[in-house]
């Protein structure tokens, strides 16, 4: 049962909002709140919003970003409250909806041999407050960045993206641009083209359907777009003599091209980046035509994602304070709110998947030249020079025990395909 249904669960009703709850932590898949009746203080329940009556029922994919959400959570409650430990409960008796308890604790006398506290809601909301706040700047985050803020910075940071890390995102382009079946295309879009490569790739490859087809490469044409202008002009020059490529420059959110004027749309790591994602989504099913294919790739699980992670994590170990995010770019990576945002613009048979993006990069030095590169938004978070080189080898350092650890320092993905209605 989804937690979209009318009625449900005890726990689905309080993610609807129908119910009130004492919240610590949401995400579009998940939500945690305070027991009423908590064995120690913080016990904190973590539910997915899509409702099952057991843990064991949630698909695997839906179970490990469940426990990913309980991870972040006991994180918090253990900085905030200072326990031992957070003991885990898994037992699913009293509500039919899938959740974990977290207890913090220090012995284990507290889970098993347990005392539920009396209720006390305003004890409870203040702890709630600190346990959202947790990790977190004070104060308002910043307002969403316009449509033209965005462009500013992507024209500052195109030429760098371009040179370190376009082929790295060619990777999660390729699995999208499998699934767009540009055997039966004539006419595609892609929004956020970058410096080209992908498009270029999905010429070459419309090139060879076509030709299967006895066709010749002018019976198709690929058109290459984005916001930044500069971006626009590294495109061009990397189309220069490719038949069948126009590059120009558009907003993902007002496209200027008429109803059904393509057959297939592409969006590579863009879609996050929009300040209206679903007006990107409306404007991809309008140019669109009926039946026609389109794929997104977005950023996916924080969880699974060090490449983005890491700079954060360091930068708190040795005290830099990195400037508010007004959205974080994950926004869109959990399984559920890029599908109904697809389905709202008027996509249907959607299928999502997540899809790693690991660089090349082999020492924990080269990873923090990625990260640090190009960050404009780096300048003067520095109170010292010595902190920069701080931060620069505790970045490197941890990389470096991922590495050490055979696995590979990435972006996770998630991938949707789906037709226009």
């Amino acid at each position: 049962m989804s937690h979209d249904a009318p009625g449900g669960s005890l726990f689905s009703q309080i993610a609807r909002g129908e119910i009130p709850c004492h919240r610590v932590w949401e995400d579009d898949d998940h939500l945690a709140f305070l027991d009423i009746r908590p064995l120690s203080p913080g016990h904190t329940l973590v539910i997915p919003k899509v409702e099952r009556d057991d843990l064991f029922d949630l698909e695997p994919r839906r179970a490990e970003a469940l426990w990913a959400a309980a991870h972040a959570v006991a994180a918090r409650l253990k900085a905030v409250t200072g326990c031992a430990r957070v003991a885990v409960l898994v037992l699913g008796y009293e509500v039919p909806h899938a959740h974990i308890h977290l207890i913090p604790t220090e012995s284990e006398r507290e889970v098993l041999s347990p005392t539920r506290a009396p209720t006390d809601h305003a004890a409870l909301a203040a702890l709630a407050a600190r346990l959202r706040g947790a990790g977190a700047e004070g104060g308002a985050p910043p307002a969403l960045p316009t449509t033209e803020a965005t462009r500013a910075r992507w024209d500052e940071l195109a030429r760098g993206f371009v040179a370190r890390m376009e082929s790295t995102s060619l990777r999660a382009a390729h699995a999208a641009l499998d699934q767009l079946r540009l055997g039966e295309a004539a006419r595609v879009l892609e929004v956020g083209c970058g410096g080209g490569a992908a498009g270029l790739e999905a010429r070459a490859r419309l090139t060879a359907a076509l030709a299967a087809r006895g066709l010749p490469p002018s019976a198709g044409r690929v058109t290459l777009t984005d916001l930044s202008p500069v971006m626009v002009e590294l495109a061009a020059a990397a189309a220069a003599g490719v038949e069948g490529v126009e590059v120009r420059e558009a907003d993902a959110q007002a496209l200027p091209f008429a109803r059904g004027a393509f057959d297939r749309y592409l969006s590579c790591l863009s879609l996050m980046l929009v300040p209206d994602p679903a007006a990107a989504l409306a404007e991809a099913a309008r140019v669109l035509a009926p039946g026609g294919v389109g794929a997104w790739v977005v950023w996916g699980r924080p969880s699974h994602s060090p490449l983005m992670t890491l700079l954060p994590e360091a930068a708190a170990r040795v005290g830099v304070r990195l400037p508010p995010v007004a959205r974080s770019n994950f926004h869109l990576g959990g399984l559920d709110r890029l599908r109904r945002l697809l389905a709202a613009a008027g996509f249907e048979r959607a299928r999502l998947w997540y899809h790693q993006m690991p660089t090349a990069a082999e020492t924990g030095e080269e990873v923090a030249d990625v990260i640090l590169t190009d960050r404009p938004e780096l300048r003067g978070v520095y109170e010292t020079p010595a902190q920069e080189a701080a931060l620069r080898a505790e970045l490197a350092r941890l990389a470096q025990g991922h590495l050490d650890a055979g696995r590979p320092v990435g972006l996770d993905t998630l991938i949707a395909v789906a037709r226009r209605a």
